[in-house]
């Protein structure tokens, strides 16, 4: 199938939906992509990216276990009818004194018993002041059935107080999660944190 494009510059202006543009080029005939305007950029534009965050005082981040009180939950709810992609997640230490030496990690519990003694957090649409309403529920504290099942590593605080790890971290997940309907994501460690740290994910809702 032939496909061709023109040679073009930045577009001035925005084209509505429903028209069928040429496809632009670049001056070496290379195909535009989405990086032209950051790699969420179109999902950005049509008011599909969120971010959610701790309040600027954070929250101290807990040992996972049995019967967990998290303090930092992302939940899509069974019947939201989309997929969560998570985009990536950030952490900033808010106090003053030393970590706790340990690691932080990235949990999930799929399709597991309704989370417990709720405080929400209200998710913010990355076209700020438009996009669509998030489906999603953000926790800063909520308590699980069971035990959280571990995703992945998300930081380290170092293996001695001497080789201590970052005052803030940021985490690309590069569509590599997909949190399904009725499943959640929660950040916990294994050593309970004692200072708290402003936390934040950013995530995009498609159909499913």
């Amino acid at each position: 199938m032939l496909n061709q494009g023109v040679t073009a510059s930045i577009p001035t202006a925005s084209i509505a939906a429903g028209l069928n543009p040429v496809v632009s080029q670049g001056k070496r005939g290379e195909q535009w992509v989405a990086e032209l305007l950051g790699k969420y950029g179109t999902l950005n534009e049509n008011g599909c990216v969120f971010i959610g965050s701790t309040a600027v005082a954070g929250t101290t981040i807990p040992v996972n276990a049995a019967t967990l009180v998290s303090t930092f939950t992302l939940f899509n709810p069974a019947a939201s009818g989309k997929n969560v992609h998570l985009i990536s997640y950030d952490l900033g230490i808010d106090g003053t004194t030393a970590v706790v030496i340990g690691s932080v990690f990235l949990f999930h519990q799929i399709n597991g018993a309704a989370l417990a003694t709720l405080t929400s957090l209200t998710p913010v649409n990355g076209k700020i002041g438009g996009g669509n309403a998030s489906v999603v529920n953000l926790y800063s504290a909520a308590t699980y059935t069971g035990t959280p099942v571990l995703l992945k590593p998300l930081l380290s605080f170092g293996a001695t107080a001497a080789l201590g790890g970052p005052n803030m971290a940021h985490v690309d997940f590069d569509g590599t999660i997909i949190i399904p309907p009725g499943v959640s994501v929660t950040v916990a460690g294994n050593v309970a944190q004692t200072q708290p740290m402003a936390q934040s994910f950013v995530w995009a809702e498609l159909p499913v």
